[in-house]
């Protein structure tokens, strides 16, 4: 990050911790809860996707995200014999 940058993010940041500072008590403890919880869900997120990843790395598979593969349609032999 260069300077400019650095006092932009530094500005955006005094912004909002000023706005935070001016919420009561209950806007606060709500704020931080929910967005606690948004920060986790990201987390969660991100850590399946590299687990996803990781699998796919592992056992080859490049399907990433599509719906699993469907099981292969019963042979007439294997449904007449499982209605005898």
């Amino acid at each position: 990050m260069n300077a400019m940058e650095d006092q932009q993010h530094s500005s955006t940041y005094d912004q909002a911790r000023d706005a935070f500072n001016h919420l009561g008590l209950d806007d606060r403890v709500s704020f931080l809860i929910s967005e606690s919880i948004n920060t986790v869900a990201a987390a969660v997120v991100k850590v399946a996707e590299s687990v996803q990843s990781s699998c796919a790395d592992i056992f080859g598979n490049d399907r990433h995200g599509d719906d699993p593969p469907e099981a292969a349609p019963e042979s007439e032999s294997a449904s007449e014999s499982a209605e005898a």
